[in-house]
């Protein structure tokens, strides 16, 4: 297990979880956890899986479930929940161009629990809401590496863009 370190005011929650009777809780206003670049997270060619369960308090603004990138912008990878209440999963070139923007099908209710899967396979990206195909692209391009870019949950690094609800069971695979 890699340890992620907390930032503004995020924390372990125990009024809301999937499993384990807690999850990670941001307010949407500064608070993330990261983790400091680790050569796991770089994927430029590879198969990847990102997870976890997100429950939302709030729409009406972005907010950053997780991405690979160090500030604003695009990262390799991002999950995201759209100002409009839509969860997306997207993933940029190495320079830095947003090559692949998925989006889930209908809009998330707050105070819901998801299951929010982006996967890559080949050249083949695709977002899974709660098991279901949501949305798939085709892209052969390589990712950025980041290679010195940490790891965000819950929101840009420089605190922009925070999750506003719980997130758990957070995974990611390669």
């Amino acid at each position: 297990a890699l340890n992620f370190t907390a930032a503004g005011n995020a924390q372990i929650s125990t009024a809301q979880s999937v499993f384990g009777g807690a999850s990670y809780l941001g307010d949407g206003t500064g608070d993330y956890i990261s983790r400091a670049h680790n050569t796991v997270f770089n994927v430029p060619t590879g198969d990847f899986t990102i997870a976890c369960r997100v429950r939302p308090n709030s729409v009406g603004a972005q907010q950053i479930i997780a991405i690979k990138q160090l500030n604003s912008g695009n990262g390799t990878y991002i999950l995201y929940l759209s100002a409009t209440g839509f969860l997306k999963f997207g993933a940029s070139n190495t320079s830095g161009v947003l090559i692949v923007d998925l989006t889930a099908a209908a809009a998330v209710t707050p105070g819901t629990w998801y299951h929010l899967v982006g996967v890559r396979e080949g050249n083949v990206f695709r977002l899974y809401i709660d098991g279901v195909q949501q949305a798939s692209a085709t892209n052969s391009s390589s990712l950025q590496s980041n290679a010195t870019h940490p790891l965000v949950v819950g929101g840009f690094s420089n605190g922009t863009q925070s999750f506003d609800g719980h997130i758990d069971e957070f995974a990611f695979w390669k």
